[in-house]
């Protein structure tokens, strides 16, 4: 069904999402109608989301116990919360374009550019360029958000994941051509 991957999300965020690809719309309607009655999955409410949402039971009664998110992580383009743009869009506030095949001259932040998670938030992009016959990590451009503001602490952060990236990659150097 896709819940478990998702979480909580409304019917439009399932589809071709941990879900079998070959449903039609009708289709994945009448098996979440049928996983409603059977009560393998609760209908709720998620505030600045329009239509109902759907979890599983298991994962509401957990809910309380969570812990506010921490950290700082480059995520790949290929990432499953990266999947369903319109959901990272509608959850997360984050339009994301995967722009390796976008002529160089219409691309807005770069070819294999990272998401930036911090504490529960994608607050950015990187945009960085692996130049293997130099052992040599050059980082070209950093993008944030435009209601985001980098700390120092975020900063801190952020070189300590992009050192955990080139070591990694095993580089020898690293070169910051933008901050």
């Amino acid at each position: 069904m896709g819940l478990s991957g998702c979480g909580i999300a409304p019917e439009r965020h399932l589809v071709n999402y941990f879900t079998a690809p070959e449903l039609n719309a009708a289709e994945r309607r009448r098996a979440i109608a049928r996983n409603l009655r059977n009560k393998r999955i609760a209908e709720v409410e998620v505030e600045g989301l329009t239509g109902p949402c759907y979890a599983l039971p298991a994962h509401l009664d957990m809910i309380g116990d969570l812990s506010e998110p921490t950290g700082t992580a480059l995520i790949c383009p290929f990432d499953s919360l990266l999947w369903q743009r319109k959901r990272a869009a509608e959850l997360l506030d984050f339009r994301y374009t995967l722009e390796i095949y976008v002529p160089r001259a219409k691309r807005k932040y770069g070819y294999y550019v990272l998401p930036i998670l911090h504490d529960g938030r994608l607050v950015g992009r990187l945009d960085p360029k692996l130049h293997r016959d130099r052992r040599l990590l050059e980082i070209r451009a950093l993008h944030f958000e435009p209601d985001f503001a980098p700390t120092g602490n975020f900063r801190a952060r952020l070189d300590e994941t992009i050192a955990d990236l080139a070591d990694f990659l095993g580089v020898a150097d690293m070169e910051m051509s933008s901050r």
